[in-house]
């Protein structure tokens, strides 16, 4: 739906891959992350909240490497755990013609569950 978005995504889930590969190992644990704008943008935003972290994570989003990168969506970050095990999703969130779109995807062993394409949002889902 958003392709000229791809390449900033996968810059984005690269990025995290790595940061969260050594989070895991150093904590036992995936990094989580707070939205990292405080409205969901439609044109290229800097990352926002960059010091803000959840309770009980050691980082923030300047220790994810992202600092500068300018992006025309949202960002958040969640763990998961389930009966199958460990991992975690990223949240992409951004404006078009006034209406909300969201992407979800799933790393670990239940991502193909945690893994949606972009579509339109309902604002109670918001």
């Amino acid at each position: 739906m958003f392709p000229l978005y791809e390449t900033k995504i996968n810059t984005v889930l690269t990025a995290l891959a790595t940061k969260q590969a050594t989070y895991f190992s150093m904590y036992g644990k995936y990094w989580q992350g707070v939205k990292t704008s405080t409205t969901i943008p439609s044109t290229n935003v800097s990352i926002q909240n960059t010091l803000t972290k959840p309770s009980g994570i050691y980082w923030a989003w300047k220790d994810i490497g992202l600092n500068g990168t300018k992006i025309p969506f949202s960002i958040e970050v969640h763990e998961y755990l389930n009966e199958k095990g460990r991992g975690y999703v990223v949240y992409f969130l951004t404006k078009y013609l006034n209406e909300v779109y969201g992407k979800a995807v799933g790393y670990g062993v239940d991502a193909t569950n945690f893994t949606q394409d972009w579509d339109k949002l309902l604002p109670q889902w918001l």
